[in-house]
């Protein structure tokens, strides 16, 4: 029988792989398909195929040699016929779409490799929270625009009070309106509209720097205006980084755009602001009279120990009955910490969250507890929510060295929980969370665990403070000398862990609560009321920076970069040489609820073995 040629192929590059070659047929392919066919024509027409494309072929094995190809005859390929390809068929409207976002990640993966990028032009970089990532120089990636189907987008969509009522609700909180936002493309398209970004980067403030009564000051400049939404944000520009004049000179511009629009602001959201402190929110915050949710989120000088402080300044000048009508979602300042060391260096590495360093062996768990503790009874006195998982502040304890972050919240919010509940839970590295640990008398440790669920008084805080907060080196001291408790300076881990995180001196900070200081304060007397006299001292804020900005361009000079590539303090001797090291170093985030395996396990006989916080 004659093969019937196929003609409606069209005739493409033989490149590819097996299976392609039967999609591309320059060849009569009817020999393969047709079982009737003679083995002389299969074996013609694949030795014309391997004669093109020898890479590929159209066989697995070896070819027989002869001196005429053209008429090999052997048994041997008779099975070829039976291993037909199937007739090949066009791609459905799914493949082609798969294909397509197939191509389309290979483009942009092929576009991104080798990130993170050093020493070049960056190429693909994050500019600010609710904003595209775009190439530099290029157009933002927008995708088709598809029918909607959700009914809470279509409602969220609508132009009806109820609609914004509840977005009101999803921006209370960053977590909720960032998910919300990444859900698709009209989700985010309903998020950005209600958002005004201000640029602490540029300094450009919707012109809301410029009064709102009479002209602008600059001609051609629309009047200033404050949306629902207002997030203050340094803003990635390709110029690179400012000077700390320009970011203090930024940070007095912003105040006078809040003070000229006081009344208009309902969501206020302040991301990574610099030079920003408690100081500078108590003059500006008690002007925004009809403030509903402010979130404070990774501000370098807004620390653990400021959640009080805030608390109370966003209620301090309240109309009767609405003292607690703003809600307040906080992240605060949280330290990843280099993990890495040059060749032959002896500083310490890791991530500590909530400091920059180790804490020469304060137990920073213990002190996260005591001053969380408070916070969270005085959040739920003003009806502020930091317990739910969606909310910034749980986040943050989630990612800091605290174990069991969601069992602990649950016993220390408790009422009905006895204190050594308590002790057993925010002790939990030591004690597992069980209370009947407590009573256990250790053969290295014969002052027990009684003395923790005792109240001892602080003479920082002045305060009652359960003694699980305590160092027991301080209690000793007291007992040995028969001091009365009352008269004792007894300091809890708590006040220990805030005057650490003030006098920290890494990337600046220092020199910025310096310069903040220099700005605010007049004769030992912080100037924490009259916004109006702060704003006139614009020379006294700018002077206060340019020491730090030659104390900068000195240090870079020497080779040292203290805001990209800032380095820890030198290791103790006794921990680099791991002889006595238990307890001399502060816990780390990554040594947060290990895996028990053979390989961790230790004699709870030995676990003070070398003393309990011994610094301190």
């Amino acid at each position: 029988m004659t093969p019937v040629h196929d003609n409606s192929y069209h005739h493409l590059d033989l490149g590819g792989d097996r299976q392609s070659i039967h999609r591309c047929h320059s060849f009569p392919f009817a020999a393969f398909d047709n079982p009737l066919a003679s083995r002389s024509q299969a074996t013609i027409i694949s030795m014309e195929l391997e004669k093109r494309n020898p890479i590929a072929g159209a066989c697995e094995q070896p070819w027989p040699t002869s001196d005429n190809p053209w008429l090999v005859e052997d048994d041997s390929w008779a099975g070829m016929l039976t291993d037909a390809q199937p007739a090949w068929e066009p791609m459905s409207p799914s493949e082609l779409e798969r294909q397509k976002a197939d191509d389309e990640r290979d483009r942009i993966m092929e576009s991104v490799k080798g990130w993170p990028w050093t020493g070049i032009q960056p190429q693909l970089v994050t500019l600010a929270p609710y904003l595209k990532n775009e190439y530099p120089g290029t157009r933002s990636f927008v995708k088709v625009a598809v029918q909607q189907a959700s009914l809470l987008l279509k409602f969220l969509g609508g132009a009806t009070i109820p609609a914004k009522k509840t977005l009101d609700l999803i921006f209370e909180h960053h977590s909720t309106a960032s998910a919300l936002s990444l859900a698709c493309q009209h989700a985010w398209n309903i998020c950005t509209a209600a958002i005004q970004h201000w640029d602490m980067t540029s300094g450009f403030f919707q012109n809301c720097e410029h009064s709102k009564w009479g002209t602008p000051s600059k001609p051609g400049y629309r009047d200033g205006s404050v949306s629902s939404v207002v997030i203050v944000t340094p803003i990635r520009h390709q110029k690179g980084p400012l000077t700390f004049t320009q970011q203090m000179n930024n940070l007095h511009t912003m105040c006078r755009a809040m003070s000229n629009f006081a009344r208009f602001f309902r969501n206020i959201q302040l991301h990574r602001v610099p030079f920003l402190t408690v100081d500078v929110l108590s003059l500006v915050i008690p002007h925004l009279t009809n403030l509903t949710s402010l979130g404070i989120y990774k501000c370098e000088l807004i620390h653990l120990a400021d959640g009080l402080r805030l608390l109370e300044i966003i209620r301090t000048d309240r109309p009767l009955g609405k003292e607690n009508q703003v809600s307040l979602d906080w992240f605060p300042n949280y330290h990843t910490g280099p993990d890495y060391l040059q060749p032959g260096d002896t500083r310490y590495t890791g991530s500590y969250g909530v400091t920059w360093d180790d804490c020469n062996g304060l137990d920073t768990r213990l002190a996260i507890w005591k001053l969380a503790e408070e916070i969270l009874l005085q959040a739920g006195q003003q009806m502020i929510d930091f317990e739910s998982p969606h909310a910034a502040f749980r986040q943050w304890l989630d990612k800091s060295p605290c174990w069991k972050v969601a069992d602990t919240l649950k016993t220390i919010t408790d009422l009905d929980a006895t204190a050594q509940d308590v002790i057993a839970m925010v002790d939990y590295p030591h004690l597992s969370g069980q209370k009947e640990n407590i009573y256990i008398i250790y053969p290295n440790r014969p002052q027990g665990w009684a003395w923790t669920a005792a109240y001892y008084p602080c003479s920082s805080c002045h305060k009652d403070v359960l003694g699980i907060f305590f160092n027991y080196a301080q209690i000793r001291e007291a007992r040995n000398t028969d001091t009365p408790f009352d008269t004792a300076d007894l300091t809890c881990m708590g006040c220990k862990l805030a005057e650490i995180l003030n006098s920290e001196t890494d990337h600046y900070k220092h020199h910025k609560r310096h310069a903040i200081a220099a700005w605010l304060r007049e004769e030992e007397e912080w100037n924490e009321r009259d916004l109006t006299k702060a704003l006139c001292n614009t020379f006294r804020a700018i002077r206060a920076t340019k020491p730090l900005d030659k104390r900068r361009a000195f240090d870079l000079k020497c080779g040292k970069d203290r805001i990209g590539g800032e380095c820890q303090r030198e290791g103790d001797p006794s921990w680099l040489l791991r002889h006595g090291c238990h307890e001399r170093r502060s816990p780390t985030v990554h040594e947060k609820d290990p895996k028990k395996s053979q390989w961790t396990w230790f004699r709870e006989d030995r676990i003070f073995a070398h003393g309990y916080n011994c610094q301190y």
